[in-house]
């Protein structure tokens, strides 16, 4: 009977070590953020997106809008780990080629590529499906579009030039049309304006609203961001400073 008991006694010691650094590894949505909150966001950084008021992330994939464009359709995700709201951040169509060891800055105007489609997000005059505002989409082939794809990255709180960290919340205002990209818990796709098999069913519209407001406003909640490499020397600077690699995704 001694031994065991005191056989037991050790199996409960084991899975109470076990059970503790199991708490350690826990990794919370809370320490996500903290993460995320101390990224700097280099050109490269695939993100995802979630609207501040409403809680959806930007998102998008192979289903076309049944009216206006006829263009992939963008909307507000709830689910906060789907794949098909990961954007890859690049510079604005018609500017220089940004590497992934520059800095993306506060009043930049950029691209988002979807990272599965490769299609661009995208703006225009065409009216959106649900409140009539400008339709927003996903546009081009392989990360090519047009220049309807240029955002303009207005921090909410830090001047242009600023660099842009993972807590900072901002705005992203459409340079052709200047419309800001907008969301709204209000703008659900349903069966009454989707019809009884919408695709997109219990997902939000995405548009571009005149005014910019607490319903345009935008923070990264994860992605897979780029470290640039540390050079050890001066003179490795130049040759290091091309090179980068990707922290693990958050």
């Amino acid at each position: 009977m001694r031994y065991v008991t005191l056989a037991v006694i050790f199996a409960v010691t084991v899975l109470l070590q076990r059970v503790a650094l199991a708490d350690e590894l826990l990794v919370t949505p809370e320490d996500i953020a903290a993460e995320v909150g101390q990224k700097t966001v280099h050109y490269g950084t695939a993100l995802r997106l979630k609207n501040v008021a409403s809680g959806f992330h930007l998102h998008s994939h192979e289903v076309k809008y049944g009216t206006g464009s006829g263009q992939q359709s963008v909307t507000g995700m709830a689910d906060n780990h789907d794949s098909n709201s990961l954007w890859t951040i690049k510079e604005g169509q018609g500017s220089e080629p940004r590497l992934y060891t520059q800095p993306v800055r506060c009043g930049d105007i950029i691209r988002l590529e979807h990272c599965l489609t490769r299609r661009n997000l995208h703006s225009h005059e065409d009216r959106s499906p649900v409140s009539g505002r400008n339709e927003v989409s996903a546009y081009g082939e392989d990360g090519d579009g047009d220049e309807g794809d240029n955002w303009e990255l207005v921090c909410e709180s830090q001047p242009k030039g600023e660099l842009v960290k993972g807590n900072m919340s901002f705005h992203l205002l459409h340079v052709l049309t200047r419309r800001y990209l907008f969301t709204s818990r209000d703008l659900d796709f349903n069966a009454r304006n989707c019809g009884r098999n919408c695709p997109i069913g219990g997902q939000l519209e995405v548009s571009g609203d005149r005014d910019r407001s607490g319903r345009t406003r935008w923070q990264i909640t994860s992605g897979v961001f780029y470290i640039p490499k540390a050079s050890s020397s001066s003179d490795e600077e130049s040759s290091s400073s091309r090179d980068s690699h990707p922290d693990d995704e958050l």
